[in-house]
Order: C-alpha cells, then structure tokens, then sequence
C-alpha cells in the first residue's frame, strides 16, 4: 500500500479507524522498541529456552523480532511482513525476515515454533481473528503459543482499518485494509474456536495480552 510504503520511506504515516479516530503513528513501528514494548516482550519470551523458536507475524521493520533474538538468551526469533519494503527495513536492523502474506502462504515451516507474536493490534489481521489463528495454530510445536495484545473489553468488532500518508505535495495518500478490532472479553472465545486455550490474560498499558495454547 502507497502510503504505509511512504510511510517507512520517512513521510508523515498512521493508523485510523473507520470510525475516523487516528489510533497509532508510524513511528511506533519503524522506531526501536522502547519500554511500552518490555511487557510484550516478556509475555512472548516467558517459558522459553535456549533453542526455543519465536515467531513475530506482521513484523513490520522489525523493531520487536530484534528485541526478541536481543532480550532472549539463545531463543531465534524471526519475521514475516507483506511489505517488502518493511522487510528490507527489519533485515537492515539484523532481522531475519520473510516477505510473505500468511493469508495466502506460510513458508515458516509447521509445527516448528515455541513462540508466534501478533503485536500492534495485528490479530485484526484480514478482518477474521478466528481464520487468523487457524492458519497459525499448525506452526505451534505441541504446547507452543500464541501472543497477541487485545484491547481493554470491548468485544469483537470486524471494520476496515485505513492506513494514511502525505506525499511531498501534501497530497493525502490512504486505503482501508480488512481489519478486526479485538476485546479482551472475546479472547477464550477466540481460542476455542481455533482450538486453542487461554492461558493468560496479562495488563497491559495499552489493553490486554492474550496468551493462548496449542494441546
């Protein structure tokens, strides 16, 4: 998308919902992890060993997957974005990433990793929570799970999310993205629909981190 692209390029970038509210700025994404990110990165890296496989989905450039392989002593974490240019981005910063979409192929390799993180909201991805988590339960090895931030109660709610630049001109780039809006109220729902089990359901300063489990 033009203006996401333009985004990671340098140019003014955010998130916005249908409902007109602008929600996060870029710059959350291209920049480093800061301390707002710690407790995510807690919540993946919990449970793991040297060897464990993390696996941070819509990784963007890269900012968590490098903290991860950073923070976790001998655990290898790696990426996935459709974006190419967020994974030139993320391979610059020392990441290991793959340029692919997760609704369409997975070459990560099935029942292969510990850890799979849906951060910055991205288990709205594709506008289906359930089909997300469906199609990532088979890489989890048995006992693996999957992180994700929720937001505080709020339900379910399936609407466009819109991603919004300026160009050089002013001129305002943007386009809706099929997106989902997930509470912490709908989480052990979620799970068993994907068969998986809510583990944990943690505070967070920006909502709630849901931990779910592969049998």
């Amino acid at each position: 998308m033009a203006a996401y692209e333009a985004g990671l390029a340098g140019a003014p970038c955010w998130v916005r919902s249908g409902g007109g509210r602008r929600l996060l700025p870029l710059t959350r994404w291209a920049g480093d992890a800061d301390g707002r990110d710690a407790q995510i990165v807690a919540a993946v890296l919990d449970g793991t060993t040297a060897g464990s496989t993390v696996l941070d989905v819509g990784c963007g450039p890269g900012r968590l997957t490098a903290a991860i392989a950073r923070h976790g002593a001998g655990v290898a974490a790696a990426g996935v974005d459709s974006s190419p240019v967020a994974v030139a981005l993320a391979r610059a910063r020392g990441a290991h990433v793959w340029h692919a979409d997760v609704l369409q192929s997975l070459p990560m390799g099935v029942g292969q990793w510990d850890r799979i993180l849906l951060a910055d909201g991205n288990l709205g991805i594709g506008g289906d929570p359930v089909a997300l988590l469906r199609r990532l339960r088979p890489l989890l090895t048995p006992g693996g799970r999957i992180v994700a931030d929720v937001r505080r109660g709020g339900g379910l709610i399936r609407a466009p999310a819109w991603i919004e630049s300026v160009d050089a001109d002013g001129t305002l780039l943007g386009g809706a993205v099929p997106w989902a809006w997930v509470g912490a109220d709908s989480a052990q729902w979620l799970g068993a629909q994907a068969g998986l089990t809510l583990r944990t359901l943690r505070r967070f300063a920006r909502g709630r981190i849901a931990v779910w489990e592969r049998a």
